[in-house]
């Protein structure tokens, strides 16, 4: 999982994921608000719900989803963009 940072401090997973889709479908909060209660930019936390209604996922998540698979669900489990790296010949000095 890529390490993103939510003006706090660093985590290895979305960890706030969950809890704004909590915030949203149970207290029926503004999307922007739930992100901001979790300290998530609004950008970010509007990323997050196109990313949610595009994989065709529903709340309550199935039972038995982990943050990490939800996380992988949303975001991929790798990077979308490759990485090139040349080969070691044909770097010259």
């Amino acid at each position: 999982m890529s390490i993103i940072f939510n003006g706090h401090y660093r985590m290895k997973h979305r960890t706030w994921i969950t809890e704004a889709l909590r915030l949203h479908f149970e207290e029926h909060l503004p999307r922007v608000v739930a992100g901001r209660r979790l300290g998530v930019s609004k950008s970010t936390v509007c990323s997050m719900f196109v990313r949610f209604r595009r994989a065709g996922l529903s709340w309550p998540l199935p039972a038995g989803m982990s943050e990490q698979e939800l996380d992988a669900c949303l975001y991929g489990q790798f990077s979308t963009v490759p990485v090139v790296r040349p080969e070691s010949t044909v770097i010259s000095e």
